[in-house]
């Protein structure tokens, strides 16, 4: 597999993991269809279809698979139905329908159509490397990443990780690269690049198809905007946009490098895959542990410099420090995501999810909707 997006995360305790628990914990938790009333389900997949095979090992990595199968119901059809039934009081009881009230008939009428819903798959893919102490992901979709956690410690009990922790601004860096024109050796601008102003104004431009050392971008950060995104080329095996939260997306990888790849190959599916996976594995290994984590100042030992809160050991809800902060967070970003409260906070997972789960008994979010999100249900008045 080439993923074409990364999200990466350190972990705790990579030392202590062990791949034999997580292929038989992968065994014992398969992904179920939904049932009439489920809204989604998610679960363990086998790397194909049809087959048996549940895990890859490679260079001190493991690849696996989870899939997620929900309902979905068209808005139209939805809608539609809202519209008949609200007419329909209307018209009997002569009166007008409330904003709660439709809300009220409308969560209703979804819970009354899933089951006729037909029910869509998608999967995500992720990396466990003991020797980087890495968690990679092939997704930055909020919903699929925090239910992902959430299956990780279901199957194994716990399993601590953070978000990447740069001592230094990502988007700093990058503007400096393009400022003075130096980039690291290994490095080559791509042709795409976004920059934001940070002030009040919040404007941004986006350039594609444009040497970022162009002028038309070294203007704009003369007058104060930083870069939020830019397209690189690593050496000669792979090109990305990187962006400030440190994501890779729009992943390219060289011709040379699959076609290594398909020299390492005994032939067949399952074959091809392990070659692959091998050599991608350790280019993303190289390029954070060398590189990544040299330019942006990562600590790769980790075991004593993060708070982790483990669910398995008090599933009562904490007063957090920093749950204030976390509550104005949610509240002016509008995004009740875990994965972006870690990243917003530089916590870890679990104690992002407490935070969240306090915020949903508090009336600050709603429950977890069949896409994996949330709602904020307080404005923006309410954040202090």
């Amino acid at each position: 597999m080439w993923p074409k997006t990364l999200q990466i995360f350190q972990l705790k305790e990579a030392a202590a993991i062990d791949f034999a628990t997580i292929e038989q914990a992968l065994k014992d938790h398969p992904l179920r269809e939904c049932g009439a009333n489920d809204e989604f389900t998610f679960g363990s997949l086998p790397l194909a279809r049809n087959s048996e095979c549940w895990a890859i090992v490679s260079n001190d990595c493991m690849m696996i698979r989870f899939g997620k199968e929900e309902k979905v119901l068209p808005s139209s059809v939805v809608r539609e139905a809202l519209d008949t039934k609200i007419a329909e009081i209307e018209v009997v009881e002569g009166r007008k329908v409330g904003r709660k009230e439709k809300a009220d008939i409308k969560e209703e009428l979804i819970f009354t159509l899933r089951p006729k819903a037909f029910a869509k798959r998608t999967d995500v893919w992720l990396m466990i490397d003991k020797k980087a102490g890495l968690l990679v992901l092939n997704t930055t979709n909020a919903g699929m990443t925090e239910q992902s956690f959430k299956h990780l410690q279901t199957m194994l009990g716990s399993f601590p990780m953070v978000p990447l922790q740069a001592q230094v601004s990502p988007a700093g860096i990058m503007t400096d690269w393009l400022m003075k024109n130096d980039l690291p050796a290994n490095l080559e601008t791509g042709a795409e690049c976004e920059v934001v102003d940070h002030s009040e104004d919040k404007a941004k431009a986006r350039f594609k198809n444009l040497e970022p050392l162009s002028e038309d971008v070294t203007r704009h950060l003369e007058q104060g905007m930083q870069v939020k995104s830019l397209a690189l080329r690593y050496t000669d095996k792979l090109s990305f946009v990187l962006n400030d939260d440190l994501t890779l997306k729009s992943i390219k990888w060289d011709d040379t490098l699959k076609e290594a790849a398909f020299n390492d190959s005994q032939g067949g599916a399952m074959s091809d895959m392990d070659a692959n996976f091998a050599l991608a594995s350790l280019t993303i290994r190289e390029l954070f542990t060398e590189h990544m984590a040299k330019w942006f100042e990562i600590e790769m030992d980790i075991s004593d410099k993060a708070t982790e809160y483990d669910a398995t050991e008090n599933e009562e809800l904490y007063f957090d420090p920093l749950y204030q902060e976390a509550k104005k967070f949610v509240i002016e970003s509008r995004n009740a995501s875990t994965a972006n409260l870690q990243r917003r906070l530089q916590i870890g997972y679990n104690r992002a999810s407490h935070l969240i789960a306090e915020m949903e008994q508090k009336g600050v979010v709603g429950p977890m909707s069949y896409n994996g999100l949330r709602e904020v249900l307080i404005g923006k008045e309410q954040a202090a």
